[in-house]
Parts: C-alpha cells; sequence; structure tokens
C-alpha cells in the first residue's frame, strides 16, 4: 500500500494533493484493531486536574513580553557617518538640572516618558513589503506590524490564502495543538520566543520571565483557505488569544502532547463535565528543564472578544536532570517523552504515571550517552516493535523502541533502547547537525549535512544508512517538518527560505530523473532602511547538481549562480521553524517562524497558487 502510495505522491512534485492525503502516522493506543481510530484517543488524563491561573493585567504583564532580537531599523555599521548619532553627546535634561521624572499638575504623565514610551512601541513594530513583483517592478505594499499584529496574505497576494503577523520576539518554538476528528472550528499554534541574540543553551540560574503565546485560526469559514477568497465572508483569521506567563525562562522547543484536550463525545466527558482544555504543552526551557503545563481553553477560561487573555502558568510537572539542561525534545507517545541534553546524553521519562500519580519529581526510565556535544534535535522512528511471542505480529499497544538524534558533534545516530550501550553513528559530517524528522511515508529519517542538503536516510536492511539528497540549500539548515499525511518536507533555512521539496520523488530516483522544490517565500533586508521584504510566488526550481544521472550546470552557468558565491547571510532573515499541522484534514497547513518575530501560516495544497 504504501509503495502504491509512494507512486502517486511521486507524480505530484509541487505541493501536497488533497485526494491522496492518507493517515500513516503511529501512535501507542490510536488506532484499534479493525475499528479504525480509538475514540478515546482525543481523551484526558482523568487524573490531570487544570489550574486556570490567576489573570495578570496589562500593566502587569510588561515583564513577559518579547522583544524583538533585530528591531526593524537601520543597521549602525551600514548607515553613513552624517546619519550616525553622536557618541559624545549628553542627555537632554530638564530645566533646572532635574532630571528625575515627574508628573505634570494633572497628574498625567510627561511629555519625556510619553515620547519614550511612543519609540518603545515603534521599536516592536516591524516594517514589511508585501505584495507581489511583477517584470521588475516593485507593486509591493509597505505595512507596519505590531507586536501581535496580524494581516491576511490575500490583502497583498492574489490567490494566497494564508496568513502573516509579529509574535514580537525570534520564535524558538512552533507547534500546532493536535485536536482529533471530527476537525474543529478553531485551530490552535503554541510559539515561545528569546529576546536575545546572545541566549545561552547553558543553564541559566535566574531564568527571568517568559511567554507562552496561544494564537487561534478560525476555520469556520472554507473560503479563507480557499485559491479564491471571499474577504466579505471571511473569518475572524490570525490572533493571539492567550498568553501563558511563566518563570522557567525561554523556551528552546515546544510540543504538544499528541494525545489530549477536546475529543469525540464519549472522550470529552470526565465525570460528567466538559473538560475545557486543549492539551498538554511540553518544552524545553532555559531553567535547563522539561517543564509540562495543562493549558486551558481560553473561551473557558474567560477570555473576552478582542482581548489577550494573560494567565500565570506553573507546570503540572518538571523533570529535571543534575549537571545539564534540556535543549530538545520528542514525545514517544502520550505518555512517554525523551530529552536531549547539553552534555550528549538522552534522557526518557515516563510521564504517564508521573501525571496520574501526582508526582511532582519522577527519575528517568533510561539515561545513556549517545553524542559528545550538544543534541540539538532527536525523533522517534514511530513504527510498532513486534509482538513478543515472535509470530510476526506487531504490538500496537507499546511504545517505539528506535529514537534517532542529531547534534553539535556532526553526528547523526540511531539507537535500540532495547540496548542503549551500542549506538550506531549513521552519517558523521564536520559541522553540527541541527534538525532531524521522522517520515511515515517514505519509512526514513530526514536530516542535513554540513554542506546545507536535505537527505533521506534509509533504515531498511538491505541499504541500511544510504542516503539520498531531497534538496539542497543555499543556507544553513535551521529546522525539518515531516508529515504523517504525506511525504513532502518542510525545510526552514538561514537564506530567509522556506522550502518545500517531495521526499517521495527522491526515494524514487532511479525512476524519476530531475529532483524540485518550491520556495514557499523568501525574505530579505535592508539594512540601510531597516525594512524587510517577503517574496512569494516564486518559480518551482530545478536541483540538477543532487542528481547523479543529470548532466551537472555549465561553468558559465555555475559562475552567474548567486548560489554558487553566496556563504553568508544576514541573520535578520533566518527562518528557524517550521511545522506541519498534525491533523488530516488541516494536512496542507504549514506554519513558519523566523528569528525576526515574522510568523507564516500558508496553505500550501497543490504548490503555489498565484501568477
Amino acid at each position: 500500500m504504501r509503495m502504491r502510495g509512494l507512486e502517486g505522491w511521486a507524480l505530484t512534485p509541487f505541493g501536497p494533493e488533497r485526494a491522496l492525503l492518507q493517515d500513516l502516522g503511529w501512535w501507542k493506543g490510536k488506532w484499534s484493531e479493525g475499528e479504525g481510530m480509538n475514540s478515546r484517543w482525543g481523551g484526558w488524563f482523568e487524573d490531570v486536574q487544570t489550574d486556570v491561573g490567576e489573570k495578570v493585567d496589562e500593566e502587569a504583564v510588561a515583564p513577559y513580553l518579547p522583544h524583538l532580537v533585530f528591531p526593524s531599523l537601520p543597521t549602525e555599521i551600514d548607515l553613513p557617518r552624517h546619519l550616525l548619532p553622536d557618541p559624545h553627546a549628553l542627555p537632554p535634561t530638564k530645566k533646572g538640572g532635574d532630571t528625575a521624572m515627574e508628573e505634570d499638575d494633572d497628574g498625567e504623565a510627561p511629555p519625556e516618558e510619553e515620547e519614550e514610551q511612543a519609540q518603545a512601541e515603534e521599536r516592536e513594530k516591524l516594517k514589511v513589503w508585501l505584495g507581489s513583483l511583477k517584470n521588475g517592478e516593485e507593486g509591493q505594499e509597505k505595512i507596519e506590524l505590531g507586536r501581535f499584529e496580524s494581516r491576511r496574505l490575500d490583502e497583498f497576494l492574489p490567490r494566497k490564502p494564508g496568513f502573516i503577523f509579529n509574535a514580537g520576539g525570534a520564535v524558538m518554538g512552533l507547534d500546532w495543538c493536535p485536536l482529533p476528528h471530527p476537525p474543529s472550528p478553531v485551530e490552535y499554534l503554541a510559539l515561545t520566543t528569546i529576546s536575545s541574540h546572545s541566549a545561552s543553551i547553558s543553564r541559566t540560574i535566574n531564568p527571568g520571565p517568559s511567554l507562552i503565546q496561544i494564537w487561534s485560526l478560525d476555520m469556520t469559514t472554507p473560503s479563507d483557505f480557499a485559491i479564491e477568497t471571499d474577504k466579505e465572508e471571511g473569518g475572524e483569521g490570525m490572533k493571539m488569544v492567550m498568553g501563558l506567563c511563566i518563570e522557567e525562562g525561554d523556551a528552546w522547543e515546544v510540543k504538544w502532547c499528541p494525545r489530549g484536550g477536546s475529543g469525540e463525545e464519549d472522550a470529552m466527558q470526565v465525570d460528567g463535565e466538559e473538560n475545557g482544555r486543549l492539551g498538554i504543552l511540553a518544552g524545553a526551557f532555559a531553567d535547563g528543564s522539561v517543564s509540562l503545563f495543562a493549558v486551558p481553553d481560553p473561551k473557558k477560561a474567560g477570555a473576552e472578544e478582542g482581548k489577550v487573555l494573560y494567565l500565570k502558568a506553573k507546570p503540572i510537572l518538571k523533570l529535571t536532570l543534575p549537571d545539564t539542561t534540556c535543549d530538545s525534545i520528542a514525545w514517544a507517545s502520550h505518555e512517554t517523552i525523551a530529552a536531549g541534553c547539553n552534555n550528549g546524553y538522552i534522557a526518557i521519562w515516563d510521564v504517564g504515571s508521573a501525571l496520574r500519580s501526582g508526582a511532582t519529581i519522577t527519575r528517568p526510565l533510561q539515561y545513556f550517552p549517545t553524542h559528545t556535544a550538544s543534541i540539538r534535535s532527536l525523533t522517534f522512528l514511530r513504527t510498532p516493535p513486534l509482538h513478543r511471542s515472535l509470530d510476526g505480529t506487531l504490538n500496537t499497544d507499546q511504545e517505539p523502541t528506535y529514537i534517532a538524534s542529531a547534534g553539535h558533534d556532526g553526528s547523526t545516530t540511531l539507537i535500540d533502547l532495547a540496548d542503549t550501550t551500542a549506538p550506531v553513528v549513521i552519517t558523521h559530517d564536520r559541522g553540527f547537525i541541527g534538525a532531524i524528522a521522522w517520515s511515515p511515508h517514505t519509512g526514513c529519517i530526514v536530516t542535513h549535512d554540513a554542506d546545507a542538503a536535505v537527505r533521506l536516510i534509509s533504515i531498511k536492511a538491505k541499504d541500511f544508512a544510504a542516503t539520498r539528497a531531497v534538496v539542497k540549500l543555499t543556507g544553513v539548515v535551521q529546522n525539518l517538518a515531516t508529515s504523517d499525511h504525506h511525504p513532502f518536507v518542510a525545510s526552514a533555512s538561514a537564506d530567509g527560505a522556506c522550502t518545500l521539496s517531495n521526499a517521495a520523488r527522491t526515494s524514487k530516483k532511479k525512476a524519476y530523473k530531475g529532483h524540485y522544490f518550491h520556495r514557499v517565500f523568501r525574505l530579505d533586508f535592508n539594512r540601510l532602511l531597516g525594512e524587510y521584504r517577503m517574496i512569494d510566488n516564486l518559480h518551482v526550481e530545478s536541483t540538477v547538481g543532487i542528481d547523479s544521472t543529470l548532466r551537472p550546470p555549465s561553468k558559465a552557468t555555475a559562475k552567474n549562480d548567486y548560489a554558487a558565491i553566496t556563504g553568508a547571510w544576514a541573520p535578520e532573515i533566518n527562518v528557524s521553524r517550521v511545522c506541519w499541522h498534525p491533523s488530516l484534514n488541516r494536512a496542507c497547513l504549514l506554519a513558519s517562524g523566523t528569528v525576526s518575530g515574522l510568523v507564516r501560516v500558508d496553505w500550501v495544497e497543490g504548490g503555489a497558487p498565484g501568477s
């Protein structure tokens, strides 16, 4: 069945097709033999209570709000000398020499304070050029996105469904909330940011306040994500509805528990009442811990229309290790989570038992070395293990037994959890490897090498560890995302591009010559003006150089190719995170976050609609 599906996917190289979507993802307890999806899959841990924290007003929430790492301002090093500020100039003082902040007689803030507040708000805005480029003439429109402000893409790009918004800081964590069937009228996206370009991955003693953002996407109007959109009948669109104020510091990565929240009718009822929860959100935080939060439903928590609800949140479970920090996480199932540590070790916890027992401290089930440096990404190979009866049947009620990881030592390793003393180094590069994923449709591991080429790694016995290139990018790969419903790989890279490539076409390399990739968008930055430009509707490109059966480009072509001579990119345009929606009905929904703070939500069905 999988091979027949790959044949069909190989003929659609430009984007996911809804007619071919198929759920090949396996999770422990999700499926019942002969009955399909388990009705209790969408249920909640019945012993876990969601404690809605106290509300935080707008004045007290200021320490938790994110700040732009790279404000949308001109870079001083690129400005002409006559525009540079005078370093010897003294700050202005009030009359009489008193520099203390005072209030006017009527109790209002002085003009100096209002001016500083206006300047601070201006620094949090992003200036972005959006629109189409035709015949070399710029037909784009410049907009200013304030913190937590969103706009529709089809306002500037005809036949372009999607949204763009300002998250307020460099996006490090990004994940869709997995709501089971039937489709939810509102989808939720969790994201976290960092507010310093010099943030360290080592343990922070005093991490400080931070914010977990919960954004909602109204899906009640189908035309919102049709190629021909109807603006008059559009829904509420993308908006931030809730912020969780935490003290664990910035999060390097966040992942929703694959089970939890609202499901079918028998899974929604707990003691006769609706649970009113979205799910359990895990994250690797700056204090070195893996913390789990029970996220309430914003509507049930008292969110008001048109306002952001800020709540103080405390973790329901905090997982820590001595003398190291957790930098990456991955769920094996709704009861087991793994963390990649700064010292090259992997820790695995049974969080299901801890949540049911109410324990606040739990030791890891396994703790073993795999790398000689920090582990930046890890993923479980979500395939059911063989039954202990050794009759060839699969045990769908057990945890997966293989985990793959990538780290700063340049190694990609595969570990059998039944024997953690012998990790297998699949590939090794002279550079750090920062992303790895599992593709159920191809049955391969997806990672990248030091030359910014995204690769498939086979785990079959006949060609174990054989690699095939999917796409070669022009910037360092920052993140990879795969889907349970189609074989397309989304890549985030330092060249400012979010790229789609078909892994099924690569896996059938001998049958289909030529590999294609499509950039969903590309981000540019003007250092003199401090403005961003987002380029859409790019042509589908073919990567001839990664296919040995095709003739390489001539020297003249390679000489004029900007990608062949460009080795460094501005940090402002870095695309840091990508993620596919985990639901079958929303499998074409792709979210991508950048270091600049811009976040895109695109519907990429069938490739790039538009001119």
